[in-house]
């Protein structure tokens, strides 16, 4: 094996095994470090990408940039898409594109600078290409929307599509996009698209049958290392926050069916509260008394109608929770009845 490809392939499994290492760590960490380390792989990517680095052999060429950089950051989203959820992957999209838009303008203002003082050459600048930049800002926008929009769709329970195929299947297939999208975008219209388009399609078949194991078996790792099951998504969850509204509707309106029967119940005691002191106000009052009959007067009003003087059973019973029931004392018995009285005895 040519020996600068060898070091190709071990600078991209040294790359995505440090994605993995840093993405491992967010439950200690969170996941800033990470997007930290995405950023600083799109600042390197734009950068060798701009100087021309390539390693040619067979008669492919293939980009350093795209071959080692940007493969790992589509890796990288695919993992916060994976197991952290759209919101995630949309900062890490925003956090790449950005940098891939910025380091260009800045590779050219430094060499604004660099040119009045550098008369002999001795100090260069890679020269950002704006067609080139501007495509690979949009293609990588559209890359990783595609990605979700993909693993989200096999994710369907009625496909029933194995994880290792339906990984296999998602990656191979934003490969295969960013191969069309980027090179039309950035060489459509000279007379080497076509073979560029080719040269870089098969490197990025290789660069999949390398970089796909990897990539499985980390995630495999993460499923058993987390006992976490991957979340099925609505298929645009990766552009709208669906799955959050969604999800956040729902806990919201549990929390409101929860409130208003707690209001309900709050209402419900302060009413029985409420009725419970107006009895015990009027238990604890003088309840004027017919010495007659005596029957009780239910209001204040001493003037009270013949239907506000009821007797003591019934004045209880509206204004008590008492129960009466009706029996024989005993001297009343002996008073009353007394054959019964004497048959008990």
């Amino acid at each position: 094996m040519n020996q600068q490809l060898g070091m190709l392939v071990g600078e991209t499994s040294t790359v995505l095994l440090l994605i993995f290492l840093v993405h491992s760590l967010k439950k200690h960490y969170g996941l800033l470090p990470f997007y930290g380390l995405l950023g600083g792989l799109t600042v390197l990517m734009s950068w060798v990408t701009d100087a021309g680095l390539a390693v040619h052999y067979g008669g492919i060429t293939f980009i350093i940039g795209s071959t080692v950089f940007y493969t790992s950051l589509l890796v990288g989203v695919f993992l916060a898409y994976i197991f952290d959820g759209p919101g995630a992957a949309r900062v890490s999209i925003a956090v790449i594109a950005a940098l891939s838009a910025v380091t260009p303008v800045t590779l050219m203002v430094l060499q604004g600078h660099i040119d009045p003082v550098n008369s002999h050459g001795a100090l260069t600048l890679p020269v950002p290409d704006l067609r080139i930049n501007v495509s690979s800002v949009i293609t990588t926008i559209l890359d990783m929307i595609f990605l979700g929009v993909m693993w989200e769709f096999l994710g369907r329970k009625h496909f029933r599509i194995p994880l290792w195929i339906r990984t296999f299947i998602t990656f191979v297939g934003v490969m295969l996009l960013d191969v069309i999208i980027f090179n039309t975008g950035a060489f459509a219209g000279s007379a080497s698209y076509g073979t560029i388009l080719k040269g870089t399609l098969i490197s990025r078949l290789i660069v999949t049958a390398s970089v796909f194991p990897l990539l499985y078996l980390y995630i495999h790792f993460q499923r058993w290392r987390s006992s976490q099951n991957l979340v099925n998504r609505p298929v645009l969850a990766i552009l709208t926050e669906v799955a959050e509204i969604r999800k956040e509707l729902n806990s919201a309106n549990r929390e409101i069916v929860r409130r208003q029967m707690v209001e309900e119940e709050n209402r419900r005691l302060i009413q029985e509260l409420q009725l419970t002191l107006a009895r015990v106000q009027k238990l604890e009052g003088l309840l004027p008394v017919c010495s007659v009959c005596g029957k009780i007067r239910a209001d204040a009003d001493e003037n009270g109608s013949e239907e506000n003087w009821k007797t003591l059973e019934k004045y209880i019973r509206e204004n008590t929770q008492v129960q009466l029931s009706h029996g024989v004392c005993p001297r009343c018995m002996e008073k009353n009845y007394p054959e019964m009285d004497e048959k008990t005895t």
